[in-house]
């Protein structure tokens, strides 16, 4: 017969089914340096990313233009919605048809070396009947707003041909 003072020595125990609050302050400690370390490169990389849309966007659509003139056969406009800069969006039209038109983007800032000192009437770019510039060549800007030295801008040139390229 087994005595019932060893019975009753033996404490059952449950697991835990939560955490310390050690393993939690650890956890958030942990947490907490990492998204220190990432936001700034995640910053960075939604500018970078805003860019390179912004610079896609507005060359499609130069590129839109173009071709409307060419397949018109009559002059084609792209124009600015705002003296502020093409960031406030832009349409390409026919006359007074409008093809496209492109809604303003926040936080860049999108300058063509015509109107980039001085603006009194919102930018127009123009291609003839042949899908040429029917005015001299053009340079876009497109950069972060306010600009930041560690975003690249980027830029499109449009020559006299309308031969449109882009140059980190």
């Amino acid at each position: 017969m087994k005595p019932h003072s060893t019975q009753s020595s033996r404490i059952l125990r449950k697991p835990s089914l939560g955490f310390t609050l050690i393993e939690m302050m650890a956890t958030l400690s942990i947490l907490a340096i990492l998204t220190v370390v990432a936001v700034p490169k995640f910053q960075s990389l939604f500018a970078n990313q805003g860019i390179k849309s912004a610079t896609f966007d507005l060359l499609a659509d130069l590129t839109l233009a173009r071709s409307e003139a060419i397949k018109r056969n009559a002059n084609v406009d792209m124009k600015a919605s705002s003296c502020l800069g093409w960031q406030g969006g832009w349409k390409v039209m026919s006359g007074t048809t409008d093809l496209r038109t492109h809604a303003s983007m926040s936080g860049l800032s999108i300058l063509d070396s015509v109107n980039a000192t001085n603006c009194t009437t919102p930018s127009v770019v123009t291609f003839n009947r042949a899908g040429r510039l029917a005015s001299s060549a053009i340079i876009f800007t497109i950069d972060v707003s306010p600009s930041s030295t560690k975003i690249t801008p980027r830029c499109i040139k449009i020559d006299l041909g309308a031969a449109g390229r882009t140059v980190p």
